[in-house]
């Protein structure tokens, strides 16, 4: 009997136990929830069926043409990284009798470019923090055209120079945009859009790659003495694009929030999620 009584006891001790534990982990739950909303003033949560039905709930959007256009824009920077592999493998072959280079000079000319682009990728980092993405890659666009037009006019005793200046200008901006230009879509995107959104960059370089391909082909039957500078002058043209377009893009909202700009960034977010400032409770 004392033994069925001690037994009740320990039980009634262990669901007391069990129920007060449950009720702590909710409030611990609740609290952190709490907290997590009030540390971050972009989370737009779902809409209550009385309050605001119109709201966008977190994750969708309704300006999905907006959305695709600043992600169009943004994936160019990987249509210049595609372009300038590609393009050079064409010019390559009429640059070099032109200018009567050694294998040796020839390797140098093409590495230079991804040398410069692993340099400026690895540091590259300190460039979006202190300026921004959005900056960052019309910098990136500025460099690329003013690399390819030096390369387009290496003329002269110091032609070789030029080139490989103009290519390790054109290596530093593609470090730089092939960095920032998946960042910006990824922090811009949507979650349920922003797997499918960030793969445009690695589309545009294939799709570089490609055109690259097709306009040597049609280029080279130029004369060799100029063909190959319309080759690499040509990417100046995506690059102009890429800057023009940029500057009519908003900054990213998660650079704005690291820089204290918390009301920037909720005004970025609600013109890419359609979303007005009056229906999200403001």
């Amino acid at each position: 009997e004392n033994d069925n009584q001690a037994s009740k006891i320990d039980s009634r001790t262990s669901s007391t136990m069990t129920s007060q534990a449950s009720s702590s982990y909710q409030q611990q739950k609740t609290s952190a929830s709490r907290l997590q909303a009030e540390s971050n003033p972009l989370m737009l949560e779902p809409p209550s069926p009385s309050s605001s039905p119109s709201l966008v709930p977190s994750g969708e959007t309704k300006n999905k043409a907006f959305l695709m256009k600043l992600s169009l824009i943004a994936s160019m920077s990987g249509l210049l990284f595609g372009y300038d592999t590609g393009v050079v493998s064409g010019a390559v072959v009429f640059f070099r009798p032109d200018m009567g280079l050694s294998a040796f000079a020839v390797e140098v000319a093409v590495a230079s470019t991804i040398l410069a682009a692993a340099v400026s990728a690895w540091f590259g980092h300190h460039a979006l923090d202190i300026y921004g993405r959005k900056q960052t890659l019309i910098y990136a666009s500025i460099a690329f055209i003013i690399g390819s037009l030096i390369m387009s006019i290496a003329w002269g005793p110091a032609d070789y120079i030029i080139l490989v200046t103009g290519r390790i200008l054109v290596g530093f901006a593609i470090g730089l945009a092939s960095e920032a230009g998946p960042l910006y879509i990824s922090e811009c995107a949507p979650p349920d859009m922003r797997g499918s959104l960030t793969t445009l960059f690695n589309i545009a370089v294939v799709a570089g790659q490609v055109f690259a391909s097709i306009l040597c082909g049609l280029l080279s039957y130029l004369p060799e003495s100029y063909n190959w500078r319309l080759m690499l002058a040509f990417g100046a043209v995506p690059a102009l694009a890429q800057a023009f377009g940029f500057s009519m893009l908003p900054l990213s909202p998660t650079w704005l929030v690291f820089q204290g700009r918390e009301e920037e960034a909720k005004q970025v977010l609600y013109k890419i999620r359609g979303v007005d400032q009056e229906d999200a409770g403001d």
